[in-house]
């Protein structure tokens, strides 16, 4: 039988390097001519993949023949997934958003993609539109139905310039509450009664005494983007400043001191001693130290 060359080894490539078919030679002891026939088998397989299979079959003048085989194993290629972001911007319905543009490396040519944006159902288009700003993942699947890359970006907000907001006051019961305004930065306040919540308030309620945080956000008026919550503590006091309890008279050894202090009802800012309706100099504290005789 005829002696063929030897053929080459089993392969496992991508689909863009998939080598041609070699030539083998073959010789026949008898020396007569020797015919070298070529054939290649394509197997399909899951997700594009393929597998080839090279015959090379030398056969001589008297019928006799041998063969050699190799194996090609064709394999998709793993995508890189490029992404683009643009038009970030806000709006009352969609709240922020952004246009983000898919791009594909290295696919094997002849391939189509379709894309998804979330879990969303795939389309043929790699634009997607008012993709909300945060953490989105988008899905790259080629014509034979398999995902072949995967891409998680983070999109952020646009950026807000916010004024200072006082974190914590005072305030009389029934006074308005009323934040910094700011010539160049017009911006909106939106009062929330949690950090993350959705419940929303007019207005802090400062008709009663009390102690309450309220969370405040920012908006533009040229936009409707949100920057984050800043807490505000208000200390609600009643304005009619009452003395509950009035200094007492007290008897004291020598060399020691006698201390008086008052009790009011509501919180004091400052206090103001004074001895016969004359004010004490530095004596602006809620008690009044004073020494005995010596």
């Amino acid at each position: 039988a005829p002696e063929l060359s030897t053929a080459p080894a089993d392969l496992t490539v991508s689909c863009e390097a998939v080598p041609q078919m070699e030539s083998l030679s073959a010789v026949d002891n008898c020396g007569t001519s020797v015919n070298v026939v070529n054939s290649e088998v394509r197997n399909e397989e899951s997700c594009g993949n393929y597998t080839l299979v090279r015959t090379w079959t030398a056969t001589d003048a008297c019928g006799n023949s041998s063969s050699r085989t190799q194996t090609i194993k064709v394999q998709q290629k793993v995508i890189s997934v490029e992404t683009d972001v643009s038009n970030v911007s806000c709006s009352c319905d969609l709240g922020s958003t952004a246009t983000v543009s898919l791009g594909i490396l290295n696919g094997c040519s002849g391939n189509t993609y379709q894309y998804s944006s979330n879990g969303s159902d795939y389309q043929d288009s790699p634009i997607f539109n008012n993709v909300k700003t945060g953490s989105s993942t988008f899905y790259v699947r080629n014509s034979f139905g398999c995902v072949t890359g995967i891409k998680t970006i983070a999109i952020n907000s646009p950026s807000i310039t916010t004024l200072p907001l006082p974190r914590d006051t005072t305030i009389c019961i029934g006074n308005k509450f009323l934040l910094p305004l700011n010539k160049n930065i017009k911006n909106k306040y939106i009062w929330h009664r949690t950090a993350n919540g959705n419940e929303f308030i007019n207005k802090p309620n400062t008709d009663s005494v009390g102690v309450t945080t309220y969370y405040v956000s920012q908006t533009p008026d040229s936009s409707d983007c949100e920057s984050l919550r800043v807490p505000i503590t208000i200390r609600v006091i009643d304005s009619t400043l009452t003395i509950i309890e009035h200094p007492i008279k007290q008897t004291i050894c020598k060399n020691t001191f006698a201390t008086f202090g008052v009790v009011t009802n509501s919180f004091v800012k400052s206090y103001q001693w004074q001895k016969n309706g004359v004010n004490i100099i530095g004596a602006n504290a809620q008690n009044y130290s004073i020494p005995g005789a010596s």
